[in-house]
């Protein structure tokens, strides 16, 4: 999936008036700071509404429909509220900037005005407005592409997999290796090896076996540079492997393509939040 841009705005009630950007928040802004590490090791805070008006503005491009972006407007919150109540693997920090492990940190204000507004007007339109499970807010895990699906999440049991109505074409890529390039990636394949892979859910690769060796499916995708889990192999005739990946990000949680088909065909945001987190209810938390 695409890198998260945040912006940080100075909160008014510490340091007195502080513009917001454009226009576009005003000092009334929700007081619910979440936590940001830089590259450089300095930690910002950014009020809420603006985190997730940047998290939006972040994805324009996949995400146009505006019942879409009130969808994932709803998810980031939920998600960084679940952050700052518990914490989380940073321990000194809700996020850090780095695209690879959270989000990359850059200013709101470095997107045209249009994108924006279309970003503030669905954090506006929602505010306040969560996922929560048993009473408290969800860690509401978003994907670019699920593909064929979502997948459930063992650390979080209100994220179960989900089955695409229609598999997803855009974010469907091919790649083609010679055994001497596996060779290379994985070490030790052998032209009369096979490439055996093991699915679970919705065709997400558990694991595959190369040469009668084991690897896990996200570090067997990490390694042959595909852009998720769900992937089949196949030999051509000229002996290489194809791998055929579907779709793009972890799989679990929110899919922002489906969501953008759903928003084009009249889903509202809270029948797209539904489909993704069955298992879940959506509250006004302030």
């Amino acid at each position: 999936m695409k890198s998260w841009l945040l912006y940080f705005l100075a909160f008014a009630a510490a340091i007195g008036a502080v513009p917001a950007v454009g226009g576009l928040y005003g000092e009334d802004e929700r007081s619910v700071l979440i936590s940001v590490k830089r590259s450089d090791g300095v930690i910002e805070s950014v009020g809420i509404e603006e985190f997730v008006a940047a998290v939006i503005c972040s994805e324009y491009g996949e995400v146009n429909e505006p019942e879409a972006a009130k969808a994932l407007a709803v998810a980031v919150r939920s998600a960084a509220l679940y952050v700052d109540l518990h914490g989380c693997r940073h321990g000194d920090c809700d996020f850090c900037d780095s695209p690879d492990c959270c989000f990359l940190f850059l200013p709101l204000e470095s997107y045209p005005a249009e994108t924006a507004r279309f970003a503030v007007e669905a954090a506006k339109s929602t505010e306040g407005f969560i996922i929560t499970y048993r009473g408290e807010p969800a860690m509401a895990l978003i994907t670019l592409c699920s593909g064929t699906g979502t997948r459930t999440c063992r650390e979080y049991p209100y994220i179960t997999g989900v089955k695409r109505e229609t598999e997803c074409e855009k974010h469907k890529t091919v790649k083609t290796f010679t055994v001497a390039e596996l060779e290379k990636v994985f070490g030790g394949a052998k032209e009369e090896s096979d490439v055996c892979i093991v699915s679970g859910e919705n065709g997400y690769c558990e694991f595959m076996v190369v040469d009668g060796r084991m690897i896990g499916g996200g570090e067997a995708a990490g390694k042959l540079g595909l852009t998720s889990a769900n992937f089949t192999a196949d030999r051509d005739g000229d002996g290489n492997v194809v791998f055929v990946c579907r779709g793009a990000g972890s799989g679990y949680g929110l899919d922002l393509c489906e969501a953008e088909a759903l928003a084009r065909a009249g889903s509202g945001y809270k029948s797209i939040i539904g489909r993704a987190f069955p298992e879940s209810e959506i509250c006004e938390n302030y």
